[in-house]
């Protein structure tokens, strides 16, 4: 791993230039496996604290919907009727047998990125109890998508992009160590235009270090993919949030600066579906549809954002 994240390093300081290749055919996967943070969390971390995070029913009394960081459905759950998938996408922690949504809130890209306000299960963790689950060798017709990294900042505090691309990268090594073969990958969101963020005064460091963190994945991606010998395709969610905060009502919303919980009294704006925004940092199920729907068109090579996805093959 350390070798790999030295090549990580060194390869950032050039450009490879490799065609894209064709995006997935869905058909061709047994199943969805996901790694990652609250955007992509529906039940880990409710179910490994016992219904206390994120606050709500059932377990606990809180404006939070069934172990999601939203007030409704979030884009995991929306991803299988969407694309056809014969089955829904549980949490891993819930139910290891049958669970694929390993994503747990609060978790950051690595154990060396951490604080008090971060989950114990960062990217390898959450790898390593997936691949531990299938008995050291994981099927290498599921396709595996890893989507982490904003934590590292809002969290943990960290500000150095190097630690979090170093991260990601040894998790799609430790992925394809253990039998992946074809690995989606999304770009850090642009934590920056979240209200709490600004509120906080970090936007403009929230900007810069994304930023550089999905310049190092770009970079590094085609490298990966070479070196490691892994189908890895490349999504940037970025454009996407970019349109929905700049143009809410081309989308359906009507506010995109404010948010429709007050974490301060638990309540909220009763009309929450006019908002991108849920609490000060997490979207709402609605923003959340439309990022199943992206994703799906992105993963596939349909007519997402434009931009949005770049696949590289070994």
């Amino acid at each position: 791993m350390k070798k790999l994240a030295w090549l990580v390093f060194w390869f950032a300081g050039c450009i490879l230039q490799v065609p894209p290749a064709d995006a997935f055919d869905l058909s061709k996967f047994n199943q969805l496996v996901i790694f990652g943070d609250s955007l992509s969390d529906n039940g880990n971390a409710y179910f490994l604290t016992n219904g206390q995070t994120p606050a709500g029913p059932p377990l606990s009394t809180g404006p939070y919907y069934e172990g999601r960081w939203s007030d409704g459905p979030i884009w995991v759950d929306d991803f299988p009727s969407i694309a056809g998938l014969p089955q829904p996408i549980t949490p891993f922690f819930a139910d290891p047998v049958s669970g694929t949504n390993v994503a747990v809130g609060g978790s950051t890209s690595s154990p060396v990125v951490h604080s008090a306000s971060t989950s114990s299960t960062p990217l390898t963790v959450q790898i390593s109890a997936f691949v531990a689950e299938h008995g050291g060798r994981i099927p290498g017709n599921d396709l595996y998508l890893i989507w982490i990294g904003a934590d590292d900042f809002l969290l943990a505090g960290n500000r150095n992009p190097n630690i979090t691309v170093a991260g990601i990268a040894a998790g799609i090594a430790q992925l394809r160590e253990a039998g992946a073969r074809a690995c989606v990958l999304v770009t850090v969101p642009d934590v920056s235009v979240a209200p709490s963020v600004k509120a906080a005064g970090l936007a403009l460091a929230a900007k810069n270090f994304v930023s550089a963190v999905n310049t190092g994945l770009q970079t590094s991606a085609p490298f990966l993919a070479w070196v490691l010998g892994i189908q890895l395709e490349l999504v940037d969610m970025n454009p996407l949030l970019y349109d929905v905060v700049n143009n809410p009502g081309k989308h359906g919303f009507s506010n995109s600066s404010g948010y429709a919980l007050d974490p301060s009294t638990g309540g909220g704006d009763m009309n929450k579906d006019d908002y991108v925004f849920f609490d000060g940092l997490h979207p709402t199920q609605g923003v959340h549809m439309l990022l199943a729907e992206f994703f799906y068109e992105a993963i596939t090579g349909g007519n997402a954002v434009p931009g949005g996805t770049l696949a590289f093959y070994p």
